[in-house]
């Protein structure tokens, strides 16, 4: 669970009893309850799939997300559990790698900075 409250906007979005049909990735992160950077990582993985094909620059596209899809992997052990291991990799090699530490889970060490900087 995240440790820093949620905004109140996300605390009123998860709370709509009919969600959106289509999702940003905020909104896409609060349903799997990560953070809005993670969500890159799990595209990449292939753990989540966004809507449409992609652009020619589809690096710095917004993506958008079916909410179906998402709710079905938020309510899947076997899946939360492969993108939890996943990300756990991911900020492993970060740390590994030198930038601060931190995590996708609530940990507000992670500033994505370098240490020494």
């Amino acid at each position: 669970m995240l440790t820093d409250p949620l905004s109140k906007y996300a605390t009123d979005f998860l709370n709509l009893a009919q969600k959106p049909i289509r999702l940003n990735s905020e909104q896409t992160a609060w349903l799997l309850n990560c953070r809005q950077h993670s969500i890159r990582h799990l595209v990449k993985a292939k753990l989540i799939k966004p809507l449409g094909s992609s652009c020619p620059k589809g690096r710095n596209s917004i993506k958008y997300f079916g909410t179906r899809e998402i709710l079905e992997i938020a309510n899947d052990p076997n899946k939360l559990g492969k993108i939890t291991d996943h990300l756990y990799e991911v900020w492993k090699e970060k740390r590994n790698d030198g930038e601060d530490g931190g995590d996708d889970f609530g940990d507000p060490g992670s500033s994505g900075r370098k240490k020494g900087r």
